[in-house]
This record gives C-alpha cells, structure tokens and sequence, in this order.
C-alpha cells in the first residue's frame, strides 16, 4: 500500500502544478464531484471504489486530446493485461445531448496501472491510473466519468468517523500544459466491517450451548422425514446493506464505444465460507445447501448456496445454482421456516471447510444468512470411535474467496472479489466425551485395625463370537477416585483398565504414586471411563478375632454427562451405562 504522506506530496505537487502552468484556452477547466461513495468492505482486497464525475467546459471553440490520471491513497487492484492496461476506464460525454457533432459517438478511454518508481515499483504500492489521450471538446459542456477503479480497502478505524478512501484527478494536454480542476481530491468509498459470525440456532439466535457428545451414543442425521429440525446455524449477517452481493452486484459493468469495451466483470458473487478444526476422527460434518432460516422482511427465497468443489480458500468450484432439488431423504429444514435445504456430507479429516454464495439479496437492509450443521457418526467404542476430544472442535467464518494477492493482477490470477483472510470465531466447541460409568462405595474405612479393599472390574470384553449372547463394545480407559470423608484427599487416577481387567487396591496399601489413605473414613465416588464398570469392596479387620469382615457391590449410578440426578432409574437417558442397584 502507498505511504499516504508520499500520496499526500504528489497531490501538492499536482496543485501547484495546476496553478502555475496555464490553460487551454480561455477560462476552460474541470469541477471534479463524486457519485455515491460506497461502503466497501473492511479487508476486501479488490472492491469498487465510486465514480468520479468530472464538469469540464469553458474556453474557446475546439477541441484537445488530454491525458488524465487518478492517484488512490490506497494500492490499485483493478485487473491488468501485459501492458498493465486495466477495466478501469473513463468515458466522455459530448454536450448536453452526449454528442458535439452528428455522429460522434461516446469515448472510451482504457486506463494504465502506473509504475510507483518511488517505492521501487513494488506492485503493492502502485496506486495511480493514466487514461491517456482522451478527446475532449472546449467551449462545450462535457461531462468525464471514472469507473470500474478497485483497490486495497485500507483498515477499517475503530472510531465512528469511517475509514475514507481518496481519489486525486489531475489533467493535463499532450503538450504538457495542466488543466486546472476544481476539487479534485474526493472520497470514492467508505470502509467499514462488513460481516459478522456466530453460531446459532436455526432462526439465527445466537446461542452459547457448546456441542457436546458421548462416544457411545450414536448421533443421526437430523432428517426432516424423522420430525427433526435443525438444532444448529452458522450464521453470518452483513455489516451495512450491499456487503453481500450477487456477481452482477460484484462485477462494475462493461463500458463500450465503438472502438473498444472493458468489461469489469467478477468471477463470482460474495461467498460465505466456514472452517472446521479440530474434528475428531470417526466425526462426520453435514451443512445445508442454502441457508434456512426466513429471509430478510419475512420473504422466503433462497439467498446464498452451497459452492460444490470449492476450495479450501473458498476460490473455484462448479456453479452454486445448480442444487438438487429437496427431497425428504436429505431435507433439513428450521422451526417455522418456510425453507428447506439438502443436508450435504463435508470431506477431510480434522479439518473442514465449506463455502456458500449469494446469488439473491436486499440491497436495502442487512441480510442474515443461516446455514445449518450437522455432528453425525456412528459409535464403534470398540474402535476408539469417535476419537475423544483433546481439544475442542472450532469453527470460523468470514468472506470468501480468501486471498493474499493485495496488487493487480491477470484476471485468471486471483478471483474477484477477493478477501485478505480476517477469521470470525463461533462457539461451536465441539467435543467427543467418554461414556463412564460412576461407582458409589458407600462406606469404606481404613481406621484403627480396618481396612477396606476395592476392585472396580471392566466387564466389556463379552463381544467375541457369535455364541456370546452379550454383545458390548470394548471400552477402556482409566478411573478418576473422589473421596468423601474425614480427611482432605485430591481426586487419584487409577492406570487404564482394559476390558476384560481389573485395578484393585486398599486403603492402607494404595496404588504406586498415591497419597497415605490410612485414616481415611467415609465414602468415595470413581468414576471410570468406560461402560459396564463393576466395583467391590471388603471391608475386614485386622485384629483377630475381632469384628468380622463384610463385602458389597458397588453402587451403579446414572450417568447424564457429568451430572447426578436424582431420577429413578426408569428415567435415566440411554447410554448410561448399567442401571443396576449393584
């Protein structure tokens, strides 16, 4: 991007320029006003800037042919061809009915990127555009015009004055004599945040419930036909109105004379793309084909579609607008909503992307688009699928293509609109928990002459065979003990416990690595990762003959994620493990 303070000393030098050299003719010059300056969007890397309406007339009857250049405080990224000739271009206007004389027709002039030898000519600071040798008329009203110029949005500010985007005209004659014009320095643009992200329901209300799941509870598509909704969006709303556009919205137009067209035309429309980390393995992601929550003022209408086979950049991939039509095998659909959608199965591993574009909008209002989500697989335990979560699965959203190309370039180099890569976070927080089963010793002692034993068993070995009438899924893993009583004594984590095994120990003789536990009475909780965990104690006493010894089954209870409810067991959810008294 241009050091603006060397912007700034060009345009000084233009204006003294423009007021010491002399005119063409008597009293003919230019008044440069701008059109409507646009939001462009914060980190766009070829947006559109405004036209630039020049008033030339004045002077005596005739004509000249005139060089005109713009300089942007901002890099110019308007596409080039070898001879670094862009699809900006600068249009004349003869008189009050376009013509000066019968038959000649509007002029099209082709702007030429320039060469920024100040910096070395490096491409991102090239930020000026010669249209040269325009035929302009004198002693007639003429009206010049400046369009199809896009460029860098420079950094959106943090204040509430937006961030400007500036464009600079000069002029001069081919014999070098300046033209003078009249505000010549306007703002084309305006830039601000275009987008924002979350995850939500799907009606578009965000909501902060993390996405948790058991290993062994299976998690279905949530298909329409089964009376199921959507139960997650990513959602992206529009920071002003027009920050979505449809590719006619994107493109700047072809201009024509009869001679030439420049035809600035986008590659695609604004595109929506999400990112997935973190994924365990043995996961399976669905998103929906086109948003489904009710478009803006309560019109339902499609508005943004799946990109099939774009990349991970969100750049490429076949059409959007031919989606397969919804069918109740693959429908999902949000509460209340008129719109449905196909669910569609996301390919990779850990890490996802999908990419969505606006092909319809309102212009007029901020749009909000949902597209829903879907956490499918098939629990195998026995596999060690899915994977448990080391760290949470992520989600992020933001405008799409992505792009580090921040100069101009071949058309068929870089896709336009393009974006420089700024990552909106959602609260997917995905996670694969253990199923566990939770074990109540309800009273163990190691005090005076007592002791108590424990052994917690993994009985999910019973899978070998077709003569096995159990059929579980081998689990393991390792069991957190939580003790309860009259002394102060952190959770101990036992080794893992593979199916088929056991851990045992006693208070007064604990495993490798604990703490002293003699002295110890009350109860303890151990809560063990796997299903279809035992435990049994015996409590005896040291002295003989003494009191005698006595054993008892561990108590099963009820696992909901973490939670002890006190429901019956009738009421417990499915894949809780054993409900057993014992």
């Amino acid at each position: 991007m241009a050091d603006f303070r060397k912007w700034l000393l060009v345009v000084a030098v233009l204006v003294f320029a423009a007021s010491a050299y002399g005119q063409v003719g008597s009293q003919f010059g230019c008044t440069a006003n701008p059109g409507q300056p646009p939001i462009v969007r914060d980190g766009g890397l070829a947006e559109l800037v405004g036209d630039v309406l020049l008033q030339c007339g004045g002077g005596d009857t005739g004509w000249v042919y005139v060089n005109f250049q713009i300089f942007m405080n901002t890099t110019v990224t308007s596409p080039i061809d070898s001879d670094m000739m862009t699809q900006a271009g600068l249009l004349v206007s003869y008189g009050a009915t376009g013509t000066i004389w019968a038959g000649t027709p509007l002029q099209l002039v082709q702007g030429q990127l320039q060469s920024n030898l100040t910096t070395g000519d490096d491409p991102t600071t090239r930020n000026s555009v010669l249209f040269a040798q325009a035929y302009v008329p004198t002693g007639t009203p003429t009206t010049i015009r400046l369009k199809n110029v896009r460029v860098v949005a420079p950094p959106a500010s943090n204040t509430f004055v937006p961030t400007q985007i500036l464009e600079f005209v000069s002029a001069s004659t081919a014999f070098g004599t300046t033209i003078p014009i009249t505000n010549p320095t306007q703002i084309v643009g305006y830039v601000e945040p275009g987008l924002t992200f979350s995850v939500s329901d799907c009606t578009g209300t965000d909501t902060p419930t993390a996405f948790s799941f058991q290993q062994c509870i299976s998690q279905p598509l949530p298909l329409f036909k089964n009376g199921k909704y959507v139960v997650a969006g990513l959602k992206f709303k529009e920071g002003f109105p027009s920050a979505f556009k449809n590719i006619d919205e994107e493109s700047g137009g072809e201009l024509c004379d009869n001679d030439v067209c420049v035809d600035d035309e986008a590659t695609q429309g604004t595109r929506l793309i999400v990112s997935f980390t973190n994924i365990p393995a043995g996961v399976d992601l669905y998103v929906t084909d086109a948003n489904v929550n009710t478009a803006v003022n309560g019109f339902a209408y499609e508005t943004a579609v799946l990109v099939p086979k774009a990349d991970a950049s969100g750049a490429g991939g076949s059409s959007p607008i031919a989606r397969p039509a919804v069918s109740a095998d693959t429908k999902a659909t949000c509460l209340d909503s008129e719109l449905s959608a196909n669910w569609v199965k996301l390919s990779g591993t850990n890490s996802y992307s999908a990419t969505w574009e606006v092909v319809a909008d309102n212009p007029l209002a901020a749009d909000t688009y949902v597209f829903g989500v879907a956490v499918v697989y098939t629990a195998n335990t026995s596999a060690g699928l899915p994977a448990l979560t080391t760290t949470p699965g992520k989600v992020m959203g933001t405008f799409a293509p992505i792009s580090t190309v921040n100069s101009a370039v071949a058309i068929d180099k870089a896709p336009i609109p393009r974006f420089a890569l700024t990552p909106l976070t959602g609260n997917l927080a995905l996670t694969i928990m253990p199923c566990v089963t939770n074990l109540l010793f309800p009273y163990v002692t190691s005090t005076l002459s007592y002791d108590t034993g424990i052994a917690i068993v993994n009985t999910s070995l019973d899978n070998s065979g077709d003569d096995t009438p159990f059929a579980t899924d081998t689990q393991k893993g390792p069991c957190t003990v939580y003790f309860f009583g009259n002394l102060p004594i952190a959770p101990q984590v036992t080794p893992t416990v593979d199916s088929g095994s056991l851990v045992k120990f006693s208070m007064k003789q604990p495993l490798t690595g604990w703490p002293q536990l003699a002295g110890f009475e009350g109860y303890i909780i151990a809560r063990c990762n796997f299903q279809y965990g035992h435990g049994y104690a015996f409590i005896v006493d040291g002295n003989l003959p003494g009191f005698g010894s006595e054993g008892y089954l561990a108590l099963v209870i009820p696992d909901r994620v973490g939670v002890r409810p006190v429901d019956p067991f009738t009421t417990a959810g499915s894949g809780t493990g054993e409900q057993l008294v014992h």
